[in-house]
């Protein structure tokens, strides 16, 4: 069947890990005929859920492109993760629809990560509805559900729908935008039996319904005119209205039902296609207006995934013109020519291959050259915003357990954080470690399990070296002769060279050296290999073998012999003579320090803070942001450790942090030791 924009429906579910997503998705698909079974996640059977890992775990790790069709309408549903530590899969999917689905629990109400992927979607301004799912679940409460919503999430909140009864006893839902009652057979296929309001639901039904038009006249001066004229509103009124206010984020419609057995999933996926926008409703992207003519292309990559035996799946949502097959387009980033080869229809894991697709589809594409995420390819220079993903909350070493395996994990993680911009990978050449990054724990484990059952090899996950630096503690003028006969031509350097630390308002250099030699003591050509040496020494450390920082150096005398002096003798004399000072003037140790904002719920504020204390953090400053605090502190490098872990659980979950790099102070006097015992723990652990 042939789609143009006017047709298509892209729309994200998102919602707090176990609030039925994924099951409400199959629902969907099976309910409109595009599968022929409706599978389960215990075991391993929906489309969504396919890759291992997720098989495994039971849980939602990737974005998964779904799409039905209903009459005329194709609709791409885009099944997102449910938990924080993958919530990049949501950021990218939330960027390529027109509108979000937002799952509640009718048993919890609203979750700590629903909360956040709400955040998400108001920030890319989104229109959505909610759908409270579970409604057959025992101590389910679909009025309280709706309370926490408009408390939570949106004040803008209203059902457009009510159950009728509730766990045990829920067989239906009643539409308050047609006035029906929809009954379902338990588990079915999803289609109704349409009948009259039940005379015992009647006052609530007409309570909520004019709940309802208020909401949505409140939307429209000329509908809230007739309304209070009137006192009602047509239902063609009625269905206009609340197709505004949702695209103009007035109005959020409630809905409920139970994806598990199948009930409510009609009157879902046809709100989806009648009240939710197309790509047409908003044609204006970054600079540019879409359109579907074909000489205006702009094809937005969102999502790599590499796939065992397909290799390269590029998932790309076509933002203006249309995608054919044979065509060539340019990559905004690299400049270089793309020619287009299959395109895929994606559902899950399955594939079918087209010819073309029309503005506002989202599609899968293979054997492209060079392309990854927020790439677009165009044939008039439009180029569509990236996506701006969070930075990383969590920061860990990995080695192989076989020296022999370091380039294959070092290739197996790039490849993995190609297909996860949340995901990184850094070599870190001062502390010879091989960091990771990512959202959170899980989201560590998840890749580093992928790694292993990928290149087949075993690593180990390990705390990341601090970069802490040795400096000066005070200033000192040593001097250093060296003298070596060994027959034939011997060594000779002298120097004499005061060390002072920098003041803080010299802070910034790192080292300062300074020529004083009058008279020739030291000939001008041995002068830059005493440099080189304490630039060498520095770098290497003295102490615990940190670099040396925030020094200044002043040659002021030496002497040398005619036949054995030689550069490599002045560089050993300054390095001794700046080894003599460490140990004679006495040295500190300076760590990493972090600015860190810290957002968490107003109740969790004090317990949050004396953990700060514990850390060695300081509260810098604070302000409100509706009920949560903003923390601003600086804490050590050494005090972040899995902090994320942490703060999650003192905070239920709601609590995230952002880290930026600030500057070095010194480390408490108690600390010096550990720190040099843990050098010399890892110096031994390399050989």
């Amino acid at each position: 069947m042939a789609y143009d924009a006017s047709t298509i429906r892209n729309v994200a579910f998102i919602g707090h890990g176990n609030s039925g997503k994924t099951t409400l998705a199959e629902a969907l698909l099976f309910h409109t005929g595009a599968i022929s079974r409706q599978g389960k996640i215990n075991d391993g059977s929906t489309q969504g859920d396919y890759d291992p890992e997720e098989i495994k775990k039971g849980i939602t790790m990737n974005s998964s492109v779904l799409p039905l069709t209903l009459k005329k309408e194709k609709i791409n549903i885009i099944d997102t993760p449910g938990f924080s530590d993958f919530q990049g899969e949501v950021y990218r999917s939330i960027k390529v629809v027109e509108s979000v689905v937002t799952l509640v629990d009718a048993q919890a109400g609203v979750e700590v990560d629903t909360e956040q992927f709400w955040k998400i979607c108001q920030g890319f301004n989104k229109p959505a509805l909610f759908f409270v799912n579970k409604m057959d679940k025992e101590n389910v409460n679909f009025s309280n559900a709706c309370d926490s919503i408009s408390s939570n999430l949106s004040g803008s909140a209203v059902p457009v729908q009510i159950p009728i009864g509730s766990q045990a006893d829920f067989k239906g839902i009643i539409d308050l935008i047609t006035g029906k009652a929809h009954y379902y057979t338990r588990g079915g296929d999803g289609k109704p039996e349409i009948r009259d309001i039940p005379a015992d639901m009647k006052a609530d039904a007409e309570s909520a319904r004019e709940q309802l038009f208020e909401a949505v006249a409140g939307c429209d001066e000329t509908l809230m005119e007739k309304f209070f004229e009137e006192g009602t509103l047509t239902d063609q009124e009625l269905a206009e209205g609340l197709r505004a206010g949702i695209r103009n984020g007035l109005i959020h419609p409630i809905c409920c039902g139970s994806g598990e057995l199948n009930m409510g999933t009609d009157l879902l996926v046809s709100y989806m296609a009648e009240l939710l926008p197309s790509p047409l409703d908003f044609p204006e992207v970054n600079d540019f207006t879409s359109t579907d003519d074909a000489s205006k292309a702009a094809v937005f990559i969102w999502k790599t995934v590499t796939e065992q035996h397909i290799g390269e799946v590029i998932y790309a949502r076509i933002f203006s013109g249309k995608l054919t097959s044979g065509e060539s387009l340019e990559n905004s980033r690299t400049r270089n020519s793309e020619k287009i080869g299959q395109i895929l229809f994606v559902r899950g894991k399955d594939r079918k291959e087209v010819s073309e697709v029309c503005n506002g589809d989202i599609v899968g594409l293979v054997k492209l050259k060079d392309c990854t995420t927020n790439d677009t390819l165009s044939n008039c220079g439009y180029t569509v915003k990236p996506i701006e993903f969070p930075s990383p909350l969590i920061f860990v070493a990995v080695k192989p357990k076989s020296k022999a395996d370091q380039e294959k994990v070092s290739l197996g993680m790039r490849k993995i954080a190609s297909d996860d911009p949340t995901f990184h990978i850094t070599v870190d050449p001062e502390m010879a470690q091989t960091i990771l990054s990512g959202m959170g724990e899980a989201h560590i484990n998840t890749q580093v399990a992928r790694l292993k059952s990928r290149v087949a090899v075993d690593v180990e996950i390990v705390k990341p070296r601090v970069p802490y630096r040795e400096t000066l503690k005070k200033s000192i003028d040593t001097e250093y002769k060296h003298k070596k006969q060994s027959g034939g031509r011997g060594q000779y350097g002298h120097v004499c060279i005061e060390f002072k630390p920098f003041t803080p308002e010299e802070e910034g250099k790192n080292f300062d050296f300074v020529n004083n030699i009058v008279g020739g003591s030291i000939p001008g050509k041995f002068i830059p290999a005493v440099e080189k040496g304490l630039i060498e020494t520095m770098a290497r450390g003295v102490i615990a073998h940190y670099p040396i920082i925030n020094v200044t150096a002043r040659l002021h005398f030496g002497s040398y012999h005619d036949v054995d002096s030689s550069e490599m003798a002045f560089k050993i004399a300054a390095s001794q003579a700046l080894k003599q000072a460490m140990e004679k003037a006495g040295y500190n140790f300076l760590e990493p320090i972090y600015d860190v904002s810290i957002r968490v719920p107003e109740e969790n504020q004090g317990d949050v803070m004396g953990d700060l204390n514990n850390r060695r953090g300081r509260i810098m400053g604070m302000e409100a942001e509706g009920k949560f605090q903003i923390l601003k502190a600086q804490i050590p490098l050494s005090e972040l450790y899995k902090y994320i872990n942490d703060l999650r659980s003192m905070t239920r979950g709601r609590g995230t942090y952002e880290m930026k790099f600030s500057h070095y102070e010194e480390v408490p006097q108690n600390l010096h030791q550990t720190i040099i015992d843990d050098a010399r723990a890892n110096a031994e652990d390399e050989e």
